[in-house]
């Protein structure tokens, strides 16, 4: 009988490390991630990156929506799972031609925001990251502004908006 308790306790605890391994590769992947995107003059790593004057950032493939930038603008994007896709399209503002294009695979892990800088994706540099205002929550407050301020030049289009701004 007492070979049969050591059995049934060995499958208990291994069923209950299974869960436990579930568990954690699910939060892995269902992690959310608010992300800053910085269109504005920033020194990383001693090199100097000038602000674009009109960018589009389009997250993961989708092409339908997407953020414009002008200097000087900041915005916040909520992601899940850690792995995406950033396309940065440097554009003429009066034209809408294409300049520049740079895609970057990020792998944005556990954390649980970032600040990255669109002038530095442009250059293509290794290291994009900026450091976090304090206070998490005014940058989202002042990314919300800039988000519906249509003087800034700021504006997030959808296929449900046909292109008006927020």
């Amino acid at each position: 009988m007492a070979n049969i308790n050591k059995k049934r306790l060995v499958i208990r605890i291994i069923a209950f490390l299974c869960v436990v391994a579930v568990a954690c590769g699910l939060a892995y992947i269902g992690k959310q991630h608010s992300i800053l995107l910085d269109n504005r003059n920033a020194t990383i790593d001693g090199k100097q990156f000038e602000a674009s004057k009109y960018v589009r950032v389009i997250v993961d493939g989708n092409e339908k929506d997407y953020t414009e930038f002008a200097a000087d603008d900041r915005d916040a994007v909520n992601l899940e799972g850690p792995y995406h896709t950033i396309k940065v399209v440097e554009m003429d503002e009066e034209t809408e031609k294409v300049t520049k294009t740079v895609e970057r695979k990020m792998n944005f892990g556990m954390t649980g925001a970032e600040m990255l800088s669109l002038p530095a994706i442009l250059a293509e540099s290794a290291n994009v990251n900026l450091p976090l205002p304090q206070n998490m929550e005014q940058a989202e407050e002042a990314a919300q502004e800039t988000q519906t301020d249509e003087n800034n030049g700021t504006e997030s289009h959808s296929a449900n908006d046909s292109g008006k701004s927020e």
